[in-house]
């Protein structure tokens, strides 16, 4: 069995054994243009690593992660405990100063849209 996943203009390609493998390569670059990369490490913002002899296949985002808090100048950011850390206190009513509510402007989308992207690929 082999299985072909396209992404635009990337194809990788993966099958229950090597000689299969080159006959599937050799099928589709005798009717396209095509350059073997070898064996995949990254696709999709994701890295890919296997370790063949436990015949395990890990998939990370961790890389695509560090570049996303790299690019909003959080790389030292701390985690914090989800949904909600314990015992927290809220009080009825917060008074903002005006520095407080004259904001800068803030690109939202840039934002929200990478963190869709990792969502969705998790």
């Amino acid at each position: 069995m082999a299985l072909i996943c396209v992404y635009v203009e990337d194809i990788t390609l993966a099958s229950s054994g090597m000689l299969l493998t080159n006959k599937v390569k050799e099928q589709l670059s005798s009717r396209f243009t095509m350059k073997d990369l070898g064996e995949i490490h990254y696709m999709l913002k994701m890295e890919i690593k296997r370790d063949r002899a436990q015949y395990i296949l890990s998939m990370s985002q961790h890389r695509y992660i560090l570049g996303f808090l790299r690019k909003l100048n959080m790389e030292d950011c701390n985690p914090v405990p989800t949904p909600q850390a314990k015992r927290v206190v809220l009080e009825k009513e917060v008074k903002f100063t005006t520095d407080q509510i004259t904001a800068q402007p803030f690109d939202y989308r840039g934002l929200v849209g990478p963190l869709m992207y990792l969502v969705r690929g998790t």
